[in-house]
Order: C-alpha cells, then structure tokens, then sequence
C-alpha cells in the first residue's frame, strides 16, 4: 500500500488454482487452468474513520478441459465498485458499498 496525504493506493495479485476432478458428469475427467486476479483499490480518508474508496479487478484464463477437448470458456472479467465508510461506534464501522 503506499499513501500521499489523504490518498492511499493499494493493489494485489491472486491465482486460483484448481485440482483435476477425476469423477466429473458421466465419469470424464475435468480439468481448469489457473485464473489470475489482479485488485485495486484508491482511498480517499475525510477524517479518522471516515473514507471513500474506488475499486477494480480483473480475471484472466482459466479454461478448462474436459477429457483432453479444450472448452471455449476463457474466463476474462472486470469488475469495479465504490464504497464509503465509516464509524458507528468506537470498535464499529459500516460500510456502503
């Protein structure tokens, strides 16, 4: 995460990994690439508590196989999200998403 004044930037990366499922529909075998992930995040804080925040992820690849036939199931996805916080109480918060 790295931060300038009131701003905060944070991003992270994921993989998703899947096992082969041997006893897939009518016994075939099922198989998945990984999927890669990639969020995120810009904060904006008012005050102690009190935050703003604009949010984007994006997934990539994750075909699968099913008994050695390829699908035409690329995964590629985006999605973003705004969100505003704050507190409700000393140990408390809500957020609204």
């Amino acid at each position: 995460m790295h931060s300038w004044g009131n701003w905060s930037l944070e991003t992270t990366g994921l993989v998703a990994l899947y096992i082969d499922n041997n006893e897939f529909y009518n016994g075939k075998k099922l198989e998945q690439d990984p999927l890669y992930i990639i969020h995120s995040h810009l904060i904006y804080t008012f005050c102690p508590g009190v935050w703003a925040g604009a949010s984007a992820g994006y997934d990539y690849s994750g075909r699968s196989t099913v008994d050695g036939t390829s699908k035409n199931d690329l995964k590629q996805d985006l999605a973003w999200a705004f969100s505003f916080g704050f507190p409700v109480g000393r140990q408390l918060g809500v957020k609204m998403s």
